[in-house]
């Protein structure tokens, strides 16, 4: 209301957005929601309000969130809060799905052959599940100190930068087969001379 800026990184758009994943949850329908911010950079800002909408996303069982790397209420776009944003989002779907409850989940033929000897950790069950259970992130540091400052005490915005450079150096994966990616080609020429018609 001060400036006639639409703030879409804050707690009432989340709310907002929280709102139309439920209507449409209700509906049986899906919904599709952003994750933006008005931070101009990768920074401090950018990152808590995307962690605010991606968890509201979450509660609300938004289907599908976009708005990765989007700055400036999405004037703008960032390679490395993408690459942020990416992460934030692989925990942010972690909590999504929970703790899970089974008769495999819960040992409990581990913990009465196991019961107090601290031997879980070298246990097949927990070798068998932990990759599944435990989110390991690419970004976030999570070691100590002294192998920080080792490896050049950079903050996450310099490994997030860092991080695209790598990506951009390197070859970019093939995600459709050749047959498709022709079809899709074909598709867009053909669209291409017709708009320029």
């Amino acid at each position: 209301m001060r400036t006639a800026v639409t703030r879409t990184g804050s707690p009432e758009c989340a709310l907002l957005q929280a709102g139309g994943g439920e209507i449409a949850r209700s509906h049986n329908l899906p919904s599709a929601s952003w994750a933006s911010t008005e931070s101009m950079c990768a920074d401090e800002q950018a990152s808590y309000e995307k962690v605010i909408m991606g968890l509201m996303h979450a509660l609300s069982t938004v289907n599908i969130i976009w708005g990765m790397g989007q700055l400036e209420s999405q004037r703008a776009i960032s390679l490395p809060q993408m690459v942020i944003d990416d992460e934030i989002m692989t925990m942010v779907l972690r909590l999504q799905r929970g703790i899970e409850v089974s008769e495999d989940t819960l040992a409990y033929d581990v913990i009465a052959e196991l019961g107090c000897k601290a031997d879980y950790l070298g246990h097949d069950h927990t070798l068998n599940h932990f990759r599944t259970e435990v989110v390991y992130p690419t970004l976030a540091w999570t070691d100590r100190r002294e192998p920080w400052e080792a490896a050049g005490a950079k903050t996450l915005s310099e490994r997030a930068q860092a991080k695209v450079e790598g990506i951009l150096e390197g070859e970019p994966p093939q995600y459709l087969a050749d047959d498709v990616q022709r079809e899709l080609l074909r598709i867009q020429e053909r669209w291409i001379g017709k708009l320029g018609q």
